[in-house]
């Protein structure tokens, strides 16, 4: 079953603000805007629409107050959690060497993760692949007591997350990081075309070996005094985030949640990284 949970959409998509604000996403004009069919969640209702792109930014509390000033009156807030607020924890996967964190040949732009909201019995298994601010996403819901047959190598019933069992074995992934911090959502339709914002506070990490999604309640402070801002929308920036965007620091953050929590909890690589350097989402 596909995954609607973050609101009817997860709209993001490419850049079109004249060639000035393509450089400023990073992103290429020439890209083919619809390279691919998108299987992501949060974009299932906007299959078709055009490739996905999301911009994120790294802000201070006070402006993250302000920017979610603005998206109240421009936005609707998700209709999940209170007023659009709900928590997120998010497993990663990595390799027993760590060729994720490490970028390794064939681990650089893709990520598997488990994911949950708040204390749901339902879980959600994640692949992510990133090219610049292009995102492509694939999840299926599973029900969390579901969630052990992904220590079995040798599961062989069909179930809902066989193409995720499959892929992480293939891999040789592991849990490795657990996150967890509190969303609020906005989404509207601007453009003729579905967009989403979401600011992230409070984030933490942990350490994890287990397939699982625990509720933290504590762990290391992975962005001490910081907000994640990010936008999500199709083919290219909608009027409405043109505005929002003169508010924005003018760099986009390469904030990766995964490297902040390997690097800020010293696990594996992180015991000896001083800093989530050259970091990507």
């Amino acid at each position: 079953m596909m995954e609607t949970r973050e609101g009817m959409f997860d709209p993001e998509s490419q850049i079109g603000l004249g060639d000035k604000a393509v450089r400023l996403a990073g992103l290429d004009p020439t890209i083919d805007p619809n390279p691919i069919t998108i299987q992501s969640p949060g974009l299932g209702a906007g299959a078709g629409m055009g490739a996905a792109f999301e911009l994120k930014f790294h802000i201070d509390p006070d402006l993250a107050s302000r920017v979610e000033h603005w998206a109240a009156g421009h936005l609707v807030p998700d209709c999940h959690g209170n007023a659009g607020k709900y928590a997120v924890t998010s497993v990663y996967c990595d390799t027993p060497t760590f060729d994720v964190f490490h970028r390794s040949p064939g681990y650089r732009r893709v990520k598997f993760r488990l994911r949950r909201y708040d204390a749901s019995t339902e879980a959600f298994l994640e692949r992510k692949r990133k090219r610049g601010t292009q995102v492509i996403k694939r999840r299926t819901s599973i029900n969390f007591e579901e969630l052990p047959r992904l220590s079995d190598l040798a599961a062989a019933q069909p179930w809902a997350g066989n193409w995720f069992h499959k892929r992480v074995c293939r891999r040789n992934l592991r849990p490795t990081a657990c996150v967890s911090y509190t969303r609020t959502a906005f989404f509207g339709m601007a453009d003729a075309m579905p967009v989403r914002m979401t600011i992230d506070r409070d984030l933490i990490g942990v350490p994890t070996d287990q397939w699982h999604i625990p509720h933290l309640s504590a762990g290391t402070p992975l962005l001490p005094d910081g907000v994640l801002v990010e936008l999500k929308f199709h083919v290219q920036v909608p009027t409405i985030f043109r505005e929002l965007m003169t508010m924005l620091p003018p760099q986009l953050a390469r904030v990766s949640k995964y490297r902040r929590c390997i690097t800020a909890c010293g696990i594996g690589p992180g015991a000896s990284t001083s800093a989530a350097s050259g970091e990507t989402s």
